[in-house]
Protein backbone atom coordinates (compact mmCIF):
# COMPACT_ATOMS: atom_id res chain seq x y z
CA UNK A 1 0.00 0.00 0.00
CA UNK A 2 1.19 3.60 -0.76
CA UNK A 3 0.67 6.33 1.42
CA UNK A 4 -2.25 8.26 0.56
CA UNK A 5 -1.26 12.17 0.30
CA UNK A 6 -3.55 14.86 2.11
CA UNK A 7 -5.26 17.30 0.16
CA UNK A 8 -4.32 20.67 1.10
CA UNK A 9 -7.92 21.18 2.10
CA UNK A 10 -7.37 18.38 4.64
CA UNK A 11 -4.55 19.57 6.53
CA UNK A 12 -4.76 21.84 9.16
CA UNK A 13 -2.55 24.95 8.54
CA UNK A 14 -0.82 26.82 10.95
CA UNK A 15 -0.09 30.40 11.25
CA UNK A 16 3.51 31.19 11.11
CA UNK A 17 5.77 34.02 11.84
CA UNK A 18 8.72 35.20 9.55
CA UNK A 19 11.29 32.94 11.55
CA UNK A 20 8.06 29.62 11.27
CA UNK A 21 7.51 29.89 14.40
CA UNK A 22 3.83 29.25 15.50
CA UNK A 23 2.29 32.59 16.46
CA UNK A 24 0.67 32.42 19.80
CA UNK A 25 -2.22 35.48 19.62
CA UNK A 26 -3.18 35.85 23.46
CA UNK A 27 -7.20 34.98 23.88
CA UNK A 28 -8.21 37.43 27.12
CA UNK A 29 -10.30 36.10 29.63
CA UNK A 30 -12.95 38.49 28.61
CA UNK A 31 -13.31 39.74 25.25
CA UNK A 32 -15.30 42.89 25.56
CA UNK A 33 -12.20 44.56 28.36
CA UNK A 34 -8.96 45.73 26.80
CA UNK A 35 -5.96 43.57 27.45
CA UNK A 36 -2.65 44.29 29.21
CA UNK A 37 0.95 43.24 28.40
CA UNK A 38 4.35 44.30 29.22
CA UNK A 39 6.02 47.56 27.99
CA UNK A 40 8.11 45.84 25.63
CA UNK A 41 4.54 44.34 24.31
CA UNK A 42 2.71 47.48 24.11
CA UNK A 43 1.09 46.89 20.74
CA UNK A 44 -2.03 49.08 21.71
CA UNK A 45 -2.46 48.19 25.44
CA UNK A 46 -3.52 51.85 26.81
CA UNK A 47 -3.82 51.24 30.52
CA UNK A 48 -7.09 54.22 30.79
CA UNK A 49 -8.82 51.73 27.89
CA UNK A 50 -8.45 49.12 29.94
CA UNK A 51 -9.61 50.84 33.30
CA UNK A 52 -12.56 52.49 31.38
CA UNK A 53 -13.90 48.85 30.41
CA UNK A 54 -12.73 46.72 33.29
CA UNK A 55 -14.97 49.77 34.76
CA UNK A 56 -17.69 49.10 33.03
CA UNK A 57 -18.05 45.70 33.01
CA UNK A 58 -18.05 45.60 37.16
CA UNK A 59 -20.94 48.56 36.81
CA UNK A 60 -22.92 46.00 34.43
CA UNK A 61 -21.73 42.33 36.19
CA UNK A 62 -20.80 42.59 39.93
CA UNK A 63 -23.65 42.73 42.77
CA UNK A 64 -23.32 46.10 44.70
CA UNK A 65 -20.83 47.40 41.99
CA UNK A 66 -20.90 51.14 43.49
CA UNK A 67 -18.66 50.11 46.35
CA UNK A 68 -15.61 48.47 43.70
CA UNK A 69 -17.05 51.15 41.42
CA UNK A 70 -15.16 54.08 43.49
CA UNK A 71 -12.40 51.92 43.98
CA UNK A 72 -11.47 51.75 40.27
CA UNK A 73 -11.86 55.37 39.54
CA UNK A 74 -10.41 56.83 42.81
CA UNK A 75 -7.84 54.17 43.42
CA UNK A 76 -8.99 53.77 47.00
CA UNK A 77 -9.63 50.59 49.08
CA UNK A 78 -12.94 49.58 48.81
CA UNK A 79 -13.03 48.35 52.43
CA UNK A 80 -12.30 52.30 54.09
CA UNK A 81 -14.55 53.64 51.87
CA UNK A 82 -17.12 51.36 53.18
CA UNK A 83 -16.58 51.81 56.71
CA UNK A 84 -16.59 55.29 56.39
CA UNK A 85 -20.60 55.02 55.63
CA UNK A 86 -21.10 53.57 58.88
CA UNK A 87 -23.22 56.32 60.94
CA UNK A 88 -23.22 56.02 64.36
CA UNK A 89 -26.60 56.51 66.83
CA UNK A 90 -25.90 60.42 66.70
CA UNK A 91 -25.74 60.58 63.09
CA UNK A 92 -28.66 58.50 62.88
CA UNK A 93 -30.79 60.86 65.22
CA UNK A 94 -29.96 63.63 63.65
CA UNK A 95 -30.33 62.86 59.84
CA UNK A 96 -33.97 61.02 60.81
CA UNK A 97 -35.32 64.01 63.20
CA UNK A 98 -35.52 61.13 65.90
CA UNK A 99 -33.43 63.38 68.76
CA UNK A 100 -34.99 63.28 71.90
CA UNK A 101 -37.39 66.12 72.76
CA UNK A 102 -35.76 67.79 76.02
CA UNK A 103 -37.99 68.40 78.99
CA UNK A 104 -40.06 71.65 79.08
CA UNK A 105 -40.15 74.16 82.58
CA UNK A 106 -43.47 73.87 83.76
CA UNK A 107 -44.52 70.37 82.27
CA UNK A 108 -47.52 68.36 83.71
CA UNK A 109 -46.96 64.50 84.50
CA UNK A 110 -49.17 63.63 82.03
CA UNK A 111 -47.09 65.98 79.40
CA UNK A 112 -43.54 63.86 80.70
CA UNK A 113 -45.32 60.31 80.27
CA UNK A 114 -45.95 61.31 76.75
CA UNK A 115 -42.58 63.10 76.37
CA UNK A 116 -40.78 59.88 77.63
CA UNK A 117 -42.76 57.06 75.88
CA UNK A 118 -41.89 59.28 72.75
CA UNK A 119 -38.20 59.64 73.25
CA UNK A 120 -38.18 56.10 74.45
CA UNK A 121 -40.05 55.18 70.26
CA UNK A 122 -37.35 56.98 69.10
CA UNK A 123 -34.62 55.25 70.73
CA UNK A 124 -35.77 52.23 69.81
CA UNK A 125 -36.15 53.55 66.12
CA UNK A 126 -32.68 54.57 66.00
CA UNK A 127 -31.30 51.14 67.04
CA UNK A 128 -33.45 49.92 64.60
CA UNK A 129 -31.89 52.04 62.06
CA UNK A 130 -28.47 51.37 63.22
CA UNK A 131 -29.00 47.48 63.00
CA UNK A 132 -30.41 47.37 59.90
CA UNK A 133 -27.21 49.80 58.67
CA UNK A 134 -24.90 47.50 60.24
CA UNK A 135 -26.67 44.28 58.15
CA UNK A 136 -26.58 46.33 54.88
CA UNK A 137 -23.42 46.87 54.98
CA UNK A 138 -22.26 43.26 56.34
CA UNK A 139 -24.02 42.05 53.20
CA UNK A 140 -21.96 44.62 51.31
CA UNK A 141 -18.89 43.82 52.71
CA UNK A 142 -19.13 40.24 51.85
CA UNK A 143 -20.23 41.01 48.07
CA UNK A 144 -16.92 43.54 47.96
CA UNK A 145 -14.76 40.81 49.20
CA UNK A 146 -16.44 38.23 46.65
CA UNK A 147 -16.47 41.39 43.97
CA UNK A 148 -12.55 42.05 44.80
CA UNK A 149 -11.94 38.16 44.08
CA UNK A 150 -13.88 38.00 40.66
CA UNK A 151 -12.24 41.37 39.58
CA UNK A 152 -8.48 39.97 40.17
CA UNK A 153 -9.14 37.57 38.12
CA UNK A 154 -10.50 38.88 35.36
CA UNK A 155 -7.90 41.50 35.24
CA UNK A 156 -5.22 39.10 35.87
CA UNK A 157 -7.51 37.10 32.45
CA UNK A 158 -6.94 40.31 30.69
CA UNK A 159 -2.79 40.70 30.98
CA UNK A 160 -1.02 38.69 28.89
CA UNK A 161 1.00 36.04 30.36
CA UNK A 162 4.32 38.02 30.22
CA UNK A 163 2.71 40.58 32.29
CA UNK A 164 1.05 38.13 34.97
CA UNK A 165 4.08 36.74 35.39
CA UNK A 166 5.68 40.22 36.21
CA UNK A 167 3.03 40.97 38.42
CA UNK A 168 3.30 37.79 40.02
CA UNK A 169 7.14 38.15 40.38
CA UNK A 170 6.45 41.46 42.63
CA UNK A 171 7.51 42.00 45.96
CA UNK A 172 4.23 43.36 46.56
CA UNK A 173 2.45 40.62 44.99
CA UNK A 174 0.85 38.75 48.16
CA UNK A 175 0.03 41.65 50.17
CA UNK A 176 -2.29 43.21 46.62
CA UNK A 177 -3.56 40.35 45.13
CA UNK A 178 -5.78 39.59 48.18
CA UNK A 179 -7.12 42.69 49.10
CA UNK A 180 -7.13 44.44 45.20
CA UNK A 181 -7.73 47.97 44.89
CA UNK A 182 -6.91 49.34 41.01
CA UNK A 183 -4.57 51.48 43.09
CA UNK A 184 -3.04 48.54 43.82
CA UNK A 185 -2.93 46.77 40.69
CA UNK A 186 -2.08 49.99 38.98
CA UNK A 187 0.57 50.35 40.90
CA UNK A 188 1.93 46.71 40.26
CA UNK A 189 1.34 47.33 36.61
CA UNK A 190 3.37 50.57 36.96
CA UNK A 191 6.70 49.02 38.47
CA UNK A 192 6.07 46.20 35.74
CA UNK A 193 6.50 48.97 33.11
CA UNK A 194 9.77 49.97 34.28
CA UNK A 195 12.77 47.93 33.21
Amino acid sequence: MSPTSATPSAVPRRSTTSNNRPSSRFVPKIAEIETLGTSTEQRGHDFAKFLKSIHHHTLTTFRNSKDISKAILNFTDPFVELQQTVLSLSQIRRSNGLNPMPPVTDESNDDKFIREADNADRRDEVKLLYGIQLKLNSERGKDLTQNLTILWATIMGQCIPALQEKVHGEPDYMSNHLLLTAYGFYNLYKRSQQE
